[in-house]
């Protein structure tokens, strides 16, 4: 948690510097616009990657490479005009490196989760994304994939929290913590996909912006909090033993 701490102030200091150097998050799509606005998310993966030491180093690493891969799908999307595409296959690799850290200890979906995220994703894409397929087929397919996968990490996290996983019981902070965070992401996607696809959302840039790198740090927090809740299951564990010898 000490890293968690540490790393708010520059974090919050350079996504404030960025809001200053774009006029507000006003988006450019030059060589300026792209360097601020990597520059959050980036650093926070380079932070992660050295100096996160508590995590577990497979987990730090593919965490790390998240983040950087965010950074990446920031720079395509805020340097070129067409750039969300790009921007989602990196984005979308991202998702699966953050996926491998906590996914596989799933212990059973929450269907009315899955549920209602399926459909308000069919709403969405329908008006935003079909319209799209005839003329931009691949674009709209990779659009739909990363659609996929950030649903599934909603979903998985989510069922994680509620449900519990294979080594932990319901309603574990680490797992709310991740839920909310990838809650906050499709928050930020979902405006992305509707302002792109020209309907009017009221401070579209201000939206996005401010609960992507929100999503970001919040996701990366659980992370830091995987090894507490460990450390707590094992000294609840060994309290329950004492009790019963």
């Amino acid at each position: 948690m000490a890293f968690v701490r540490n790393a708010f102030l520059p974090y919050v200091a350079l996504v404030a510097l960025f809001y200053v150097q774009s006029g507000g998050f006003v988006k450019f799509h030059d060589t300026g616009y792209a360097f601020w606005k990597v520059l959050p998310v980036s650093t926070l993966g380079a932070l992660m990657y050295f100096f996160a030491t508590t995590i577990p180093e497979r987990e730090r690493k593919l965490h790390a490479f998240g983040l950087l891969l965010g950074a990446l799908g920031d720079f395509l999307i805020g340097y070129f005009e067409n750039g969300i595409v790009t921007g989602a296959i990196a984005f979308g690799i991202g998702h699966m490196f953050y996926l491998s850290t906590f996914a596989r200890r799933l212990q059973k979906p929450t269907y009315a989760l899955a549920g209602g995220l399926l459909v308000y994703g069919m709403i969405l894409n329908h008006f935003c994304l079909m319209p799209q397929l005839g003329a931009h087929p691949i674009n709209t397919v990779i659009l739909f994939v990363y659609s996929l996968l950030l649903s599934s990490a909603v979903i998985i996290s989510g069922s994680m929290f509620i449900e519990g996983t294979t080594d932990q019981s319901p309603n574990e902070k680490e797992n709310l913590v991740r839920f909310i965070g990838f809650g906050i992401f499709a928050v930020s996607d979902s405006t992305l996909i509707l302002d792109h696809s020209g309907y009017w959302v009221p401070y579209a840039e201000v939206i996005i912006l401010s609960t992507y790198f929100t999503a970001q740090f919040v996701i990366m927090w659980s992370a830091c909090l995987a090894p507490q809740s460990k450390y707590n299951k094992v000294r609840s564990h060994m309290k329950a033993h004492r009790k019963v010898a």
